[in-house]
């Protein structure tokens, strides 16, 4: 490697940092969610018209963004790259509420009635089948993990892992980290960053895979 293309290549690390995502970024964290998951097998499932499958998953992601993160108190990270986020994620520490409460029941109704459309219900009732498998020992949970399609393949999702991982080991009681996902070119890659499959469910046509990585 020349010296040039040496210190290019450290520059570029320098501009680049994972760190938590804060309201002046909440709409491009929307942004990256939505633009991330319009090709998830789970959002085809429930959406199948390309348009509406974009509105109504940029719904679910301004209700997961401004209304899930704070309530039940997730974890919101996303890489930034010369300060702006390419790259966004949530996960769940066992200090996370996880109960439901009134306000999040108010804002799903709220949801739902933006969204003017039944199968938005779906995306719920998924989450709702992949939590009927608990995990005993305490652990963090990573909810999502969205990277821009354009900067794909650059790492950025690797990069996360490690972020989460390397909080997870600081932890007084944690034990690993789980994820589930019913995409299973996900699981090819989770499994290559040394997560295992522990349990597989049914959701509809589609198989979930909860995962899990003794860390």
């Amino acid at each position: 490697m020349s010296l040039y293309i040496y210190i290019f290549t450290l520059s570029l690390l320098k501009d680049m940092k994972i760190k938590s995502i804060k309201s002046v970024d909440f709409e491009n964290a929307i942004d990256i969610f939505t633009e991330a998951f319009i090709n998830d097998p789970l959002f085809i499932f429930a959406f199948p018209d390309l348009e509406n499958r974009k509105r109504l998953t940029r719904i679910m992601y301004e209700f997961v963004v401004l209304e899930l993160v704070p309530e039940m108190k997730l974890k919101l990270i996303g890489l930034f790259e010369n300060e702006k986020p390419v790259s966004a994620g949530t996960y769940t520490t066992p200090e996370s509420t996880t109960g439901w409460t009134d306000k999040l029941d108010k804002a799903v109704k709220e949801m739902w009635i933006k969204a003017n459309d039944n199968s938005i219900r779906l995306i719920g009732e998924y989450s709702m089948e992949s939590k009927n498998f608990n995990l005993k020992e305490p652990h963090f949970y990573f909810n999502e993990l969205a990277v821009l399609p354009k900067e794909q393949g650059k790492g950025h999702g690797k990069a996360m892992f490690k972020y989460v991982e390397s909080k997870c080991l600081k932890h007084p009681a944690a034990k690993g980290i789980a994820l589930d996902t019913p995409n299973p070119e996900n699981v090819k890659i989770y499994k290559h960053l040394g997560y295992k499959v522990v349990h597989k469910f049914k959701f509809h046509y589609l198989t979930g895979y909860t995962m899990y990585k003794e860390i």
